[in-house]
């Protein structure tokens, strides 16, 4: 199985406090990188990590938005990275990767 991540650029105009706006498909894209799975451990829940996905927690110089959508994301990864006892984020504030 194989995952592309891609970035959509913004342009100036852009509304980027109101995620259920859709940008146009003529926009220019990224290739950020590519994830390939090519093994499936069999018991999953325990060799698996629990890694939290924080939306908002990020580099130096790259801010949030006002987006409520957002806000409210945050609020549901740190509920749902508790209830399944994800481990904390891998990248802490104060260091190169987090805010």
């Amino acid at each position: 199985m194989r995952f592309s991540l891609v970035m959509m650029i913004g342009e100036a105009g852009d509304d980027f406090n109101n995620s259920t706006v859709q940008c146009p498909m003529r926009r220019q894209r990224v290739i950020m990188g590519t994830l390939t799975l090519d093994d499936v451990p069999p018991d999953q829940q325990a060799q698996g990590e629990r890694p939290s996905y924080t939306p908002c927690l990020l580099t130096t110089g790259i801010d949030v938005s006002d987006d409520p959508v957002l806000h409210i994301r945050k609020e549901a990864y740190a509920l749902s990275s508790k209830w399944r006892g994800g481990a904390p984020c891998l990248f802490p504030k104060g260091t190169d990767h987090g805010t």
